[in-house]
């Protein structure tokens, strides 16, 4: 979905994680979804960067990926803000409180474990 709302709607999807190395590892998989389509589409929506934690278009959007830190999202504005493991990521509530002013769509992924992601999940 964060490649598709970049690519065709010119958002920026910012991805945050439990490490730099994962970081890395999503921004390669978004990689390989733009690697991959049919070159007409590549040449509609060319690239403008390619880094180990950016993909941007020409015309505007942008994916991005970065480590848990409540600091590090702070220095962005997105459209949307992903967080991937959230129960697992020690700051994640503090990140997640980050970006609440920016007025993100913000989409918050994990599996099962106690904490304050279960407590936000179960409305506690």
């Amino acid at each position: 979905m964060a490649v598709a709302r970049a690519q065709w709607h010119r958002e920026e999807t910012i991805v945050q994680t439990l490490s730099e190395d994962k970081a890395a590892h999503l921004i390669d998989y978004v990689r390989q979804l733009w690697d991959n389509q049919d070159e007409f589409l590549k040449e509609r929506h060319p690239l403008r960067r390619r880094s180990t934690f950016t993909l941007s278009w020409e015309g505007g959007g942008e994916v991005s990926a970065i480590p848990s830190d409540p600091e590090k999202i702070r220095a962005f504005h997105p459209t949307r803000y992903i967080q991937d493991e959230s129960a697992f990521m020690p700051e994640g509530e503090e990140c997640l409180n980050s970006v609440l002013p920016t007025g993100a769509f913000i989409i918050c992924i994990s599996t099962a474990r106690a904490g304050w992601f279960a407590d936000e999940c179960d409305g506690t």
